[in-house]
C-alpha cells in the first residue's frame, strides 16, 4: 500500500528541480463546454471527501482520479432526491450512511423536497455540506433533467524528472511521464466513450514484444430507466455485494465505515476512469433491469505482471506484481505474464428499502499460484482456478439499517460479514460490525473490512458512534477488536489487536470549524532470531489538532497539530508535526501558502498529511524525517476560457540520507495550463 501511494505521489506531480534544471513540464489541460462551475464544484466536492477521509485514504492507496470520475458521473447525471433507492443513496459519495437514512424518514412521513431549505430541516445536514451537495441534487419529478455539461474533454499531460539517480540508466525510455486522457459523454443519447493511455518515467510507448506500454478503452451505455440499464465493452470495474465475492479498484470499505459512510460502490460495474494498470476488467458487462429485479453478467480476459518460475512439475508465479512498471529489461520481463478469465453473474431483487443479490464469480489463471512452503504462506492463494459465490443484502426498518453477505469458495470455506446501524435519537448514531473469514477461504478477487492483507484468517467486531451536541458540537469514535485465529504472514502463532479514535469538532456559523481526534492501534509481529521465532507487541498512538477560520469571504487560513508515538518491544520513536496555511482570492488571482515543520524520528514514526495540489495530482504526503518545507499554491484566471494554475515546493531536511539525491533539500515547480472552449 505505501509503495502505491509513493508511486501515486511520484507519477503525479509535476517538478522541476532547482539544482541542475534541465526541463520545465506543463501539464496541458483541454475542455469542451466545461464551465469554470464545474471544476470549483466537483474540485470542492473531492476536497471536502479528502478532509474528511484523508489519512485513512491514503494508507489504503486510494486512487483519486476514480473517486473524481465517481463526482463527475454525478454531477453529470445529478442524484434525484426525491425518488431514489436505498442503494442509490448508499452509493453516493457525499452522504454518510446515516444521512440517507434520515433521507428516507423525512420523505415517508412529510413527501418530497421541493427546495435544498427543507433539508436544512434535517439535523444531520449542515449548511457547509448542504453547499456541497446542490450541484449534485436534482429536485425535480419524473426523469432526470437534462445538463450541458461536460461533452468533450482531452487532458494531455507531460512530466519530467528531477535529476536522473543511478536507477535510471538503464530505462529503455525518455525519464519523461506522458498520458492521454480522452472522454466524451452522449455520443449518442447514454452513451460515453472513453480513452486513458500512458507511459511512466523510463519507460517505451511500444515495445516490439511486449506491444502498447497502457492503454484502457470503453464504450458506455446507462440508461436507469430501461430495461437494458448499463452496457459496458472495454475497461470497466465491478463491485458485488459488501467485497467479499468481488471488487476491483482502492478498497475504502474500513475508512468509510468507520467514518459513518456507505459501504462500496453499489453499481455493478462501471468504467475504468484511471490509468491504473492492475485492477481492472477487459471485456464486457451488461445489466438488465425488470420491475424489481436487476440480472448483472461480466465476462473479461486480461493479463497481469508477474515473475514466472519453473519446478519440476510446471511453471507457476507466486504473486502478482501491481506497480505496473516496465522501465527496464527485468520489469519488462514480468509485463503480461499471467492471463486471467474472469466470469461473473449478480441477480438481485429489490423491494422498497429490502435488497437481496445472489452473486458469483469464477476466475481461471494461465498459470498456477504457487508459495514457498513457509509457515505463513498457509493461508496465501493457491491454484489457478477460482469460485466464490456468496448472498447479500440490505434492509432498511425505520432508521435502522440491517446488513450483509455470506461467502463460500469451492471447497466451502466461508467468510462473513455482517452489520446493523440505526439511530437511537435523531443525533445518536451507532454502527456495528463483525466480520469472521475462515482461514482456507479463497477469494481470488475479494476486498472488504480488513485488518489482515488477505481476506482470511480474521475475525473482529467494530463499534462505532457518532452525533451532535450543544451548539454545533460533534462527536466520532470506533474501536475495532480484532484476532488473527491461525499463523499469517509476520505472525508465527496466533495474533489479536485492536484500533480506536475519538473525535471532537466544533463550527459555528461565523466559519469557524476545529476538532481534536486521538488515535492508537495495537498489534503484534514476529520476530525471528535463528529459526527461532517469538511474538512481540506494537502500537501507534497519535493525537492531532486541525483548525480552519474564514477571515473574510476571501480570507482563510488553517493549521494542523499532529504528535505520533510508535512503541514495540524492539524499538520506541516519535514525531511532531506542524502546519500553518493561508488562502487569500482576488478577483482573478487566488493562491495560498503553507509551511510546515517535523521533526520525526524515523519511518515507524512516519505523518501523513493532506496538501492541496494540482489537479489530477496526489494530495497526500508523509513525512520521516527533520526539516522544514515550504509550498505556495496559485491560480490565475486570465478570461473564462484560459486559467494557470502553478505550485511551487521547497524541502530542507537535516539528514541526507532520506533523499534520493546526494542534498539535504529539494525544491520544484508544478505548472497547469486549462483551456475551456
Amino acid at each position: 500500500v505505501l509503495s502505491h501511494t509513493i508511486r501515486s505521489v511520484e507519477s503525479c506531480w509535476c517538478r522541476v528541480s532547482d539544482c541542475g534544471m534541465k526541463k520545465f513540464l506543463i501539464v496541458l489541460l483541454f475542455v469542451s463546454k466545461l464551465t469554470y462551475t464545474q471544476e470549483s464544484e466537483v474540485e470542492q466536492a473531492l476536497f471536502f471527501i479528502v478532509e474528511h477521509y484523508g489519512n485513512d485514504l491514503a494508507n489504503e492507496g486510494v486512487v483519486l482520479e476514480e473517486l473524481e470520475s465517481l463526482l463527475e458521473h454525478h454531477y453529470r447525471v445529478p442524484l434525484k432526491i426525491n425518488s431514489c433507492t436505498l442503494l442509490q443513496l448508499l452509493d453516493f459519495p457525499l452522504l454518510k450512511q446515516q444521512q440517507a437514512f434520515h433521507v428516507l424518514s423525512y420523505r415517508r412521513r412529510y413527501g418530497d423536497f421541493r427546495s435544498l431549505k427543507e433539508m436544512e430541516l434535517l439535523p444531520q445536514f449542515s449548511k457547509g455540506l448542504l453547499k456541497v451537495l446542490l450541484p449534485f441534487l436534482d429536485f425535480s419529478k419524473g426523469k432526470v433533467k437534462k445538463y450541458k455539461r461536460t461533452k468533450f474533454r482531452l487532458v494531455g499531460t507531460s512530466k519530467g524528472a528531477l535529476i536522473k539517480d543511478s536507477a535510471a540508466y538503464d530505462y529503455l525510455g525518455s525519464d519523461v511521464y506522458q498520458a492521454i486522457k480522452i472522454e466524451i459523454n452522449d455520443v449518442f443519447p447514454g452513451y460515453s466513450i472513453a480513452l486513458n493511455t500512458e507511459k511512466d518515467r523510463g519507460e517505451l510507448w511500444y515495445h516490439p514484444s511486449k506491444r502498447v506500454e497502457h492503454v484502457n478503452f470503453n464504450l458506455y451505455y446507462d440508461k436507469e430507466e430501461n430495461l437494458l440499464s448499463h452496457l459496458i465493452l472495454g475497461t470497466y470495474k465491478a463491485s458485488f455485494g459488501q467485497g467479499l465475492v468481488l471488487h476491483s479498484g482502492y478498497n475504502s470499505y474500513k475508512s468509510r465505515f468507520v467514518h459513518g459512510g456507505g459501504s462500496f460502490n453499489k453499481r455493478k460495474v462501471r468504467p475504468q476512469s484511471s490509468n491504473e494498470e492492475s485492477s481492472y476488467f477487459k471485456g464486457g458487462a451488461i445489466e438488465f433491469s425488470f420491475l424489481n429485479l436487476k440480472l448483472s453478467a461480466l465476462a473479461s480476459l486480461n493479463k497481469f505482471d508477474a515473475t514466472v518460475y519453473a519446478d519440476s512439475t510446471s511453471d507457476y508465479f507466486s504473486s502478482i506484481d501491481v506497480a505496473g512498471m516496465h522501465r527496464n529489461e527485468l520489469e519488462l520481463s514480468k509485463k503480461d505474464n499471467v492471463s486471467v478469465i474472469d466470469f461473473g453473474i449478480v441477480t438481485t431483487y429489490s423491494k422498497d428499502d429490502f435488497n437481496v443479490s445472489w452473486n458469483h464469480l469464477f476466475s481461471e489463471l494461465s498459470l498456477p499460484i504457487k508459495r514457498p512452503k513457509n509457515y505463513y504462506n498457509s493461508e496465501y492463494l493457491l491454484g489457478s482456478r477460482f469460485y466464490t459465490q456468496s448472498l447479500d443484502f440490505n434492509y432498511l426498518w425505520r432508521y435502522v439499517h440491517f446488513f450483509g453477505e455470506l461467502a463460500v469458495d469451492k471447497e466451502f470455506d466461508f467468510a462473513l460479514l455482517s452489520g446493523v446501524s440505526g439511530s437511537v435519537v435523531e443525533l445518536f448514531n451507532y454502527r456495528v460490525l463483525y466480520r469472521s473469514y475462515s482461514r482456507g477461504f479463497q477469494s481470488f478477487r475479494g476486498k472488504s473490512y480488513q485488518q489482515n492483507g488477505q481476506l482470511r484468517n480474521e475475525k473482529g467486531i467494530v463499534f462505532q458512534v457518532d452525533g451532535r451536541f450543544g451548539n454545533g458540537f460533534s462527536y466520532h469514535a470506533f474501536r475495532d477488536f480484532y484476532l488473527f485465529p491461525e499463523m499469517s504472514y509476520r505472525k508465527r502463532f496466533s495474533a489479536r489487536g485492536n484500533e480506536q479514535a475519538i473525535k471532537l469538532s466544533y463550527a459555528n456559523n461565523e466559519g469557524f470549524e476545529c476538532y481534536a481526534k486521538a488515535k492508537s492501534k495495537e498489534g503484534q509481529k514476529n520476530l525471528v532470531d535463528r529459526n527461532s521465532y517469538t511474538q512481540a507487541d506494537e502500537k501507534r498512538s497519535s493525537f492531532r489538532l486541525n483548525y480552519r477560520l474564514k477571515i473574510k469571504e476571501n480570507l482563510r487560513m488553517g493549521g494542523q497539530f499532529e504528535y505520533l508515538y510508535y512503541s514495540s518491544d524492539t524499538n520506541k520513536s516519535s514525531g511532531v508535526l506542524l502546519f500553518q496555511e493561508v488562502k487569500h482570492s482576488m478577483e482573478k488571482i487566488t493562491y495560498g501558502p503553507r509551511i510546515t515543520v517535523f521533526s520525526i524520528d524515523d519511518y515507524n514514526a512516519r505523518i501523513y498529511v493532506y496538501e492541496p495540489s494540482l489537479k489530477y495530482s496526489s494530495p497526500f504526503l508523509f513525512f520521516k524525517d527533520t526539516g522544514i518545507s515550504f509550498s505556495v499554491k496559485m491560480k490565475y484566471q486570465i478570461d473564462e476560457h484560459f486559467s494557470l494554475s502553478a505550485k511551487w515546493y521547497a524541502t530542507f531536511l537535516q539528514n541526507k540520507h532520506t533523499m534520493d539525491l546526494n542534498s539535504t533539500s529539494r525544491s520544484g515547480v508544478n505548472v497547469q495550463c486549462s483551456l475551456k472552449f
